[in-house]
């Protein structure tokens, strides 16, 4: 890798009203749906894209105040800059790439840094009733974003940048599809069957004899072959003019009878039309990836002319199990070139370097792109963000709000409450509530949340060492507990979850919840005979009686033994309760009206 496209600008396409993305060598792009991952692709592929590009009125951007876009301009800005082979920004281009493709279109930056930037520019020609895109050089490249699209440049591209292909694979790929389209990368890899001609004459005299012997052992064939000789008699002919060829009897057509077999295991092999979508559609990104490495190795043999694909891929994972997708980031990086995918894979997002991450995000109805930045940040740290939060809470990612909390009560809970206070899943809203087993875990999931710029908000006990633990925490991006931050709810009184639910007054609520949990283990007991299920069921009576006279401590310690069993169970008794004012405790109902307000959810008030 001698080159990498650095950074691309997008302004008025389609719901991108005005973006700055930078990228690197492969560049994971998440987030929640209609954030704009498609989108970036789709633009990209506008300035760089190999197959010819249409615009319609749908691919302008309109903002509410807007009445047309007609008077609007599409500009996606792209800067191209010479690197090393690990990818690390060098002085100047190669002599290939200078001299071959770039030429007088390499500018140098104050810096004394080489780069090739470019402007493609989609307008609306009143004269020809239609868009037209043009392309020019961008000469002095603007490190300040801000107003980059009121720059106007008036010197045309002539460079077409063959060598530069940006090719674009949609989620709905089919290597079935591929085989019969001749246009597609297979269909277009598979026409280039070269054989040495000296070899052609004896390969057909070989497959004469397979197809005479497969005709002359068959009945059916040879018999259709005697019927079929009927037409010389009708249409007058040198010869018998029929021959039946269960095999393609000419080399030059071995592309239209190809056919791919999978073995899956100890099976037979079976072709791919027998296959799941979820091999299909990987099969058809292995395709391509042997397209584009003949094509590199053919410009690498050649050696007159440099070749540096682009790949912007949508949704690789599509149709794969949960192992598999596990699988790809490794197969993604082998592919040669520079790589732009859009995900909504945790297992892919979790093989990921961080600094590959770029997250897009909605802000006041716009989208909005943030990526991770090392600085600052010690090697331990990194190290627990990578193996606490991404390999095992990568969802996190594609959540529209993150709850945090520490224990075992709140991971059961908070989901129901949430249900019953918003009428809706949690997961449907995209509200993820995630436990991060202590109070001294906060950190990583903060600092990924706070760098990605998804709204976060913890839950913690009111204990005094929890709240140490949160005060320091905070502290390292320098928010302080003291200044009552809005997103940060501490239960009162120095309680815990449970301490908290009895204090409010839930006993007889959380005592329901335990007999309900004594009566589900009697109905699955077996009995050996009527009388031990009498005796049983007086014991359960007996228990029953025990329960509902438990002090504050007895429900205490029954809840810190049972936890994951009777949290849920007191929480759906709660979340029922007749009088709408106890069905949510106070701080919950400050967290979720937060939340309500920030990610504005309507809420029903039947339900609070």
């Amino acid at each position: 890798m001698s080159i990498l496209i650095d950074i691309v600008r997008i302004s008025n396409f389609r719901s991108l009203k005005n973006i700055e993305v930078h990228l690197t060598p492969l560049t994971l792009l998440v987030g929640a749906n209609n954030a704009g991952k498609t989108t970036f692709l789709k633009a990209i592929n506008l300035a760089l894209g190999i197959e010819k590009r249409f615009v319609s009125k749908e691919d302008f951007h309109i903002s509410k105040e807007d009445v047309s876009n007609e008077a609007n301009k599409i500009r996606i800005d792209v800067r191209i800059i010479p690197v090393n082979e690990n990818s690390e920004r060098i002085k100047e281009f190669t002599d290939l790439w200078r001299d071959v493709e770039f030429g007088d279109l390499i500018n140098i930056d104050r810096n004394d840094n080489q780069y090739v930037a470019f402007r493609t520019e989609v307008s609306y020609n009143i004269f020809k009733n239609d868009y037209e895109i043009k392309k020019y050089k961008i000469s002095d490249w603007k490190e300040n974003v801000e107003n980059w699209e009121k720059e106007e440049y008036l010197d045309p591209l002539k460079s077409s940048f063959q060598t530069l292909p940006l090719f674009f694979i949609d989620a709905q790929r089919d290597i079935l599809g591929d085989l019969k389209d001749r246009s597609s990368y297979l269909g277009k890899l598979i026409s280039k069957i070269e054989i040495d001609p000296k070899k052609i004459e004896e390969l057909e005299k070989k497959i004469k004899s397979l197809n005479d012997d497969i005709v002359g052992n068959s009945e059916v064939l040879s018999h259709l072959r005697d019927r079929l000789k009927e037409l010389s008699n009708t249409i007058p002919s040198g010869s018998t003019g029929i021959d039946i060829t269960p095999l393609n009897k000419k080399i030059r057509d071995l592309n239209k009878g190809l056919n791919i077999n999978f073995q899956d295991g100890e099976n037979e092999s079976f072709p791919l039309e027998y296959h799941g979508m979820g091999t299909r559609s990987w099969a058809s990104l292995l395709a391509f990836k042997a397209y584009i490495t003949w094509l590199a190795d053919s410009f690498e043999k050649g050696k007159a002319s440099p070749y540096y694909p682009i790949l912007a891929l949508e949704e690789p994972e599509a149709h794969l199990h949960p192992n598999a997708q596990r699988h790809l980031y490794s197969q993604l990086i082998e592919i040669k070139g520079q790589k732009i995918i859009t995900s909504h894979s945790p297992y892919i997002a979790g093989q990921c370097d961080l600094e590959e991450i770029r997250h897009f995000y909605k802000s006041n109805d716009h989208p909005q792109v943030s990526q991770f930045s090392i600085d600052g940040m010690f090697p331990e740290d990194l190290r627990k963000l990578r193996r606490e939060v991404m390999h095992s809470r990568g969802e996190l990612l594609f959540a529209k709000a993150v709850v945090l909390f520490e224990g075992e009560t709140e991971e059961q809970s908070l989901p129901i409450f949430g249900k019953g206070y918003w009428a809706k899943h949690t997961f449907e809203l995209g509200i993820n509530f995630v436990g991060v087993g202590g109070a001294g875990n906060y950190l990583p999931f903060i600092r990924l949340c706070k760098t990605f710029n998804i709204p976060w908000y913890i839950l913690s006990d009111g204990e005094p060492d929890p709240v140490k633990k949160v005060k320091s925490a905070l502290s390292k991006i320098k928010i302080s507990l003291d200044d009552s931050p809005s997103n940060v709810f501490v239960i009162p009184n120095s309680n815990d979850f449970e301490k908290y639910l009895i204090e409010l007054g839930y006993q007889n609520e959380i005592k329901n919840g335990i007999i309900e949990i004594e009566n589900a283990i009697y109905k699955n007991l077996v009995f050996n005979s009527e009388q031990e299920k009498t005796a049983r069921a007086e014991l359960l009576e007996k228990r029953k009686v025990e329960i509902s006279a438990f002090s504050d401590l007895d429900i205490l310690n029954y809840m810190s033994k049972n936890k994951t069993s009777i949290s849920p169970i007191v929480t759906e008794i709660i979340v029922k309760l007749e009088d709408k004012k106890r069905r949510f405790p106070p701080i919950l109902k400050s967290l979720f009206d937060k939340i309500s307000a920030d990610l504005k959810i309507e809420i029903d008030k039947a339900n609070i």
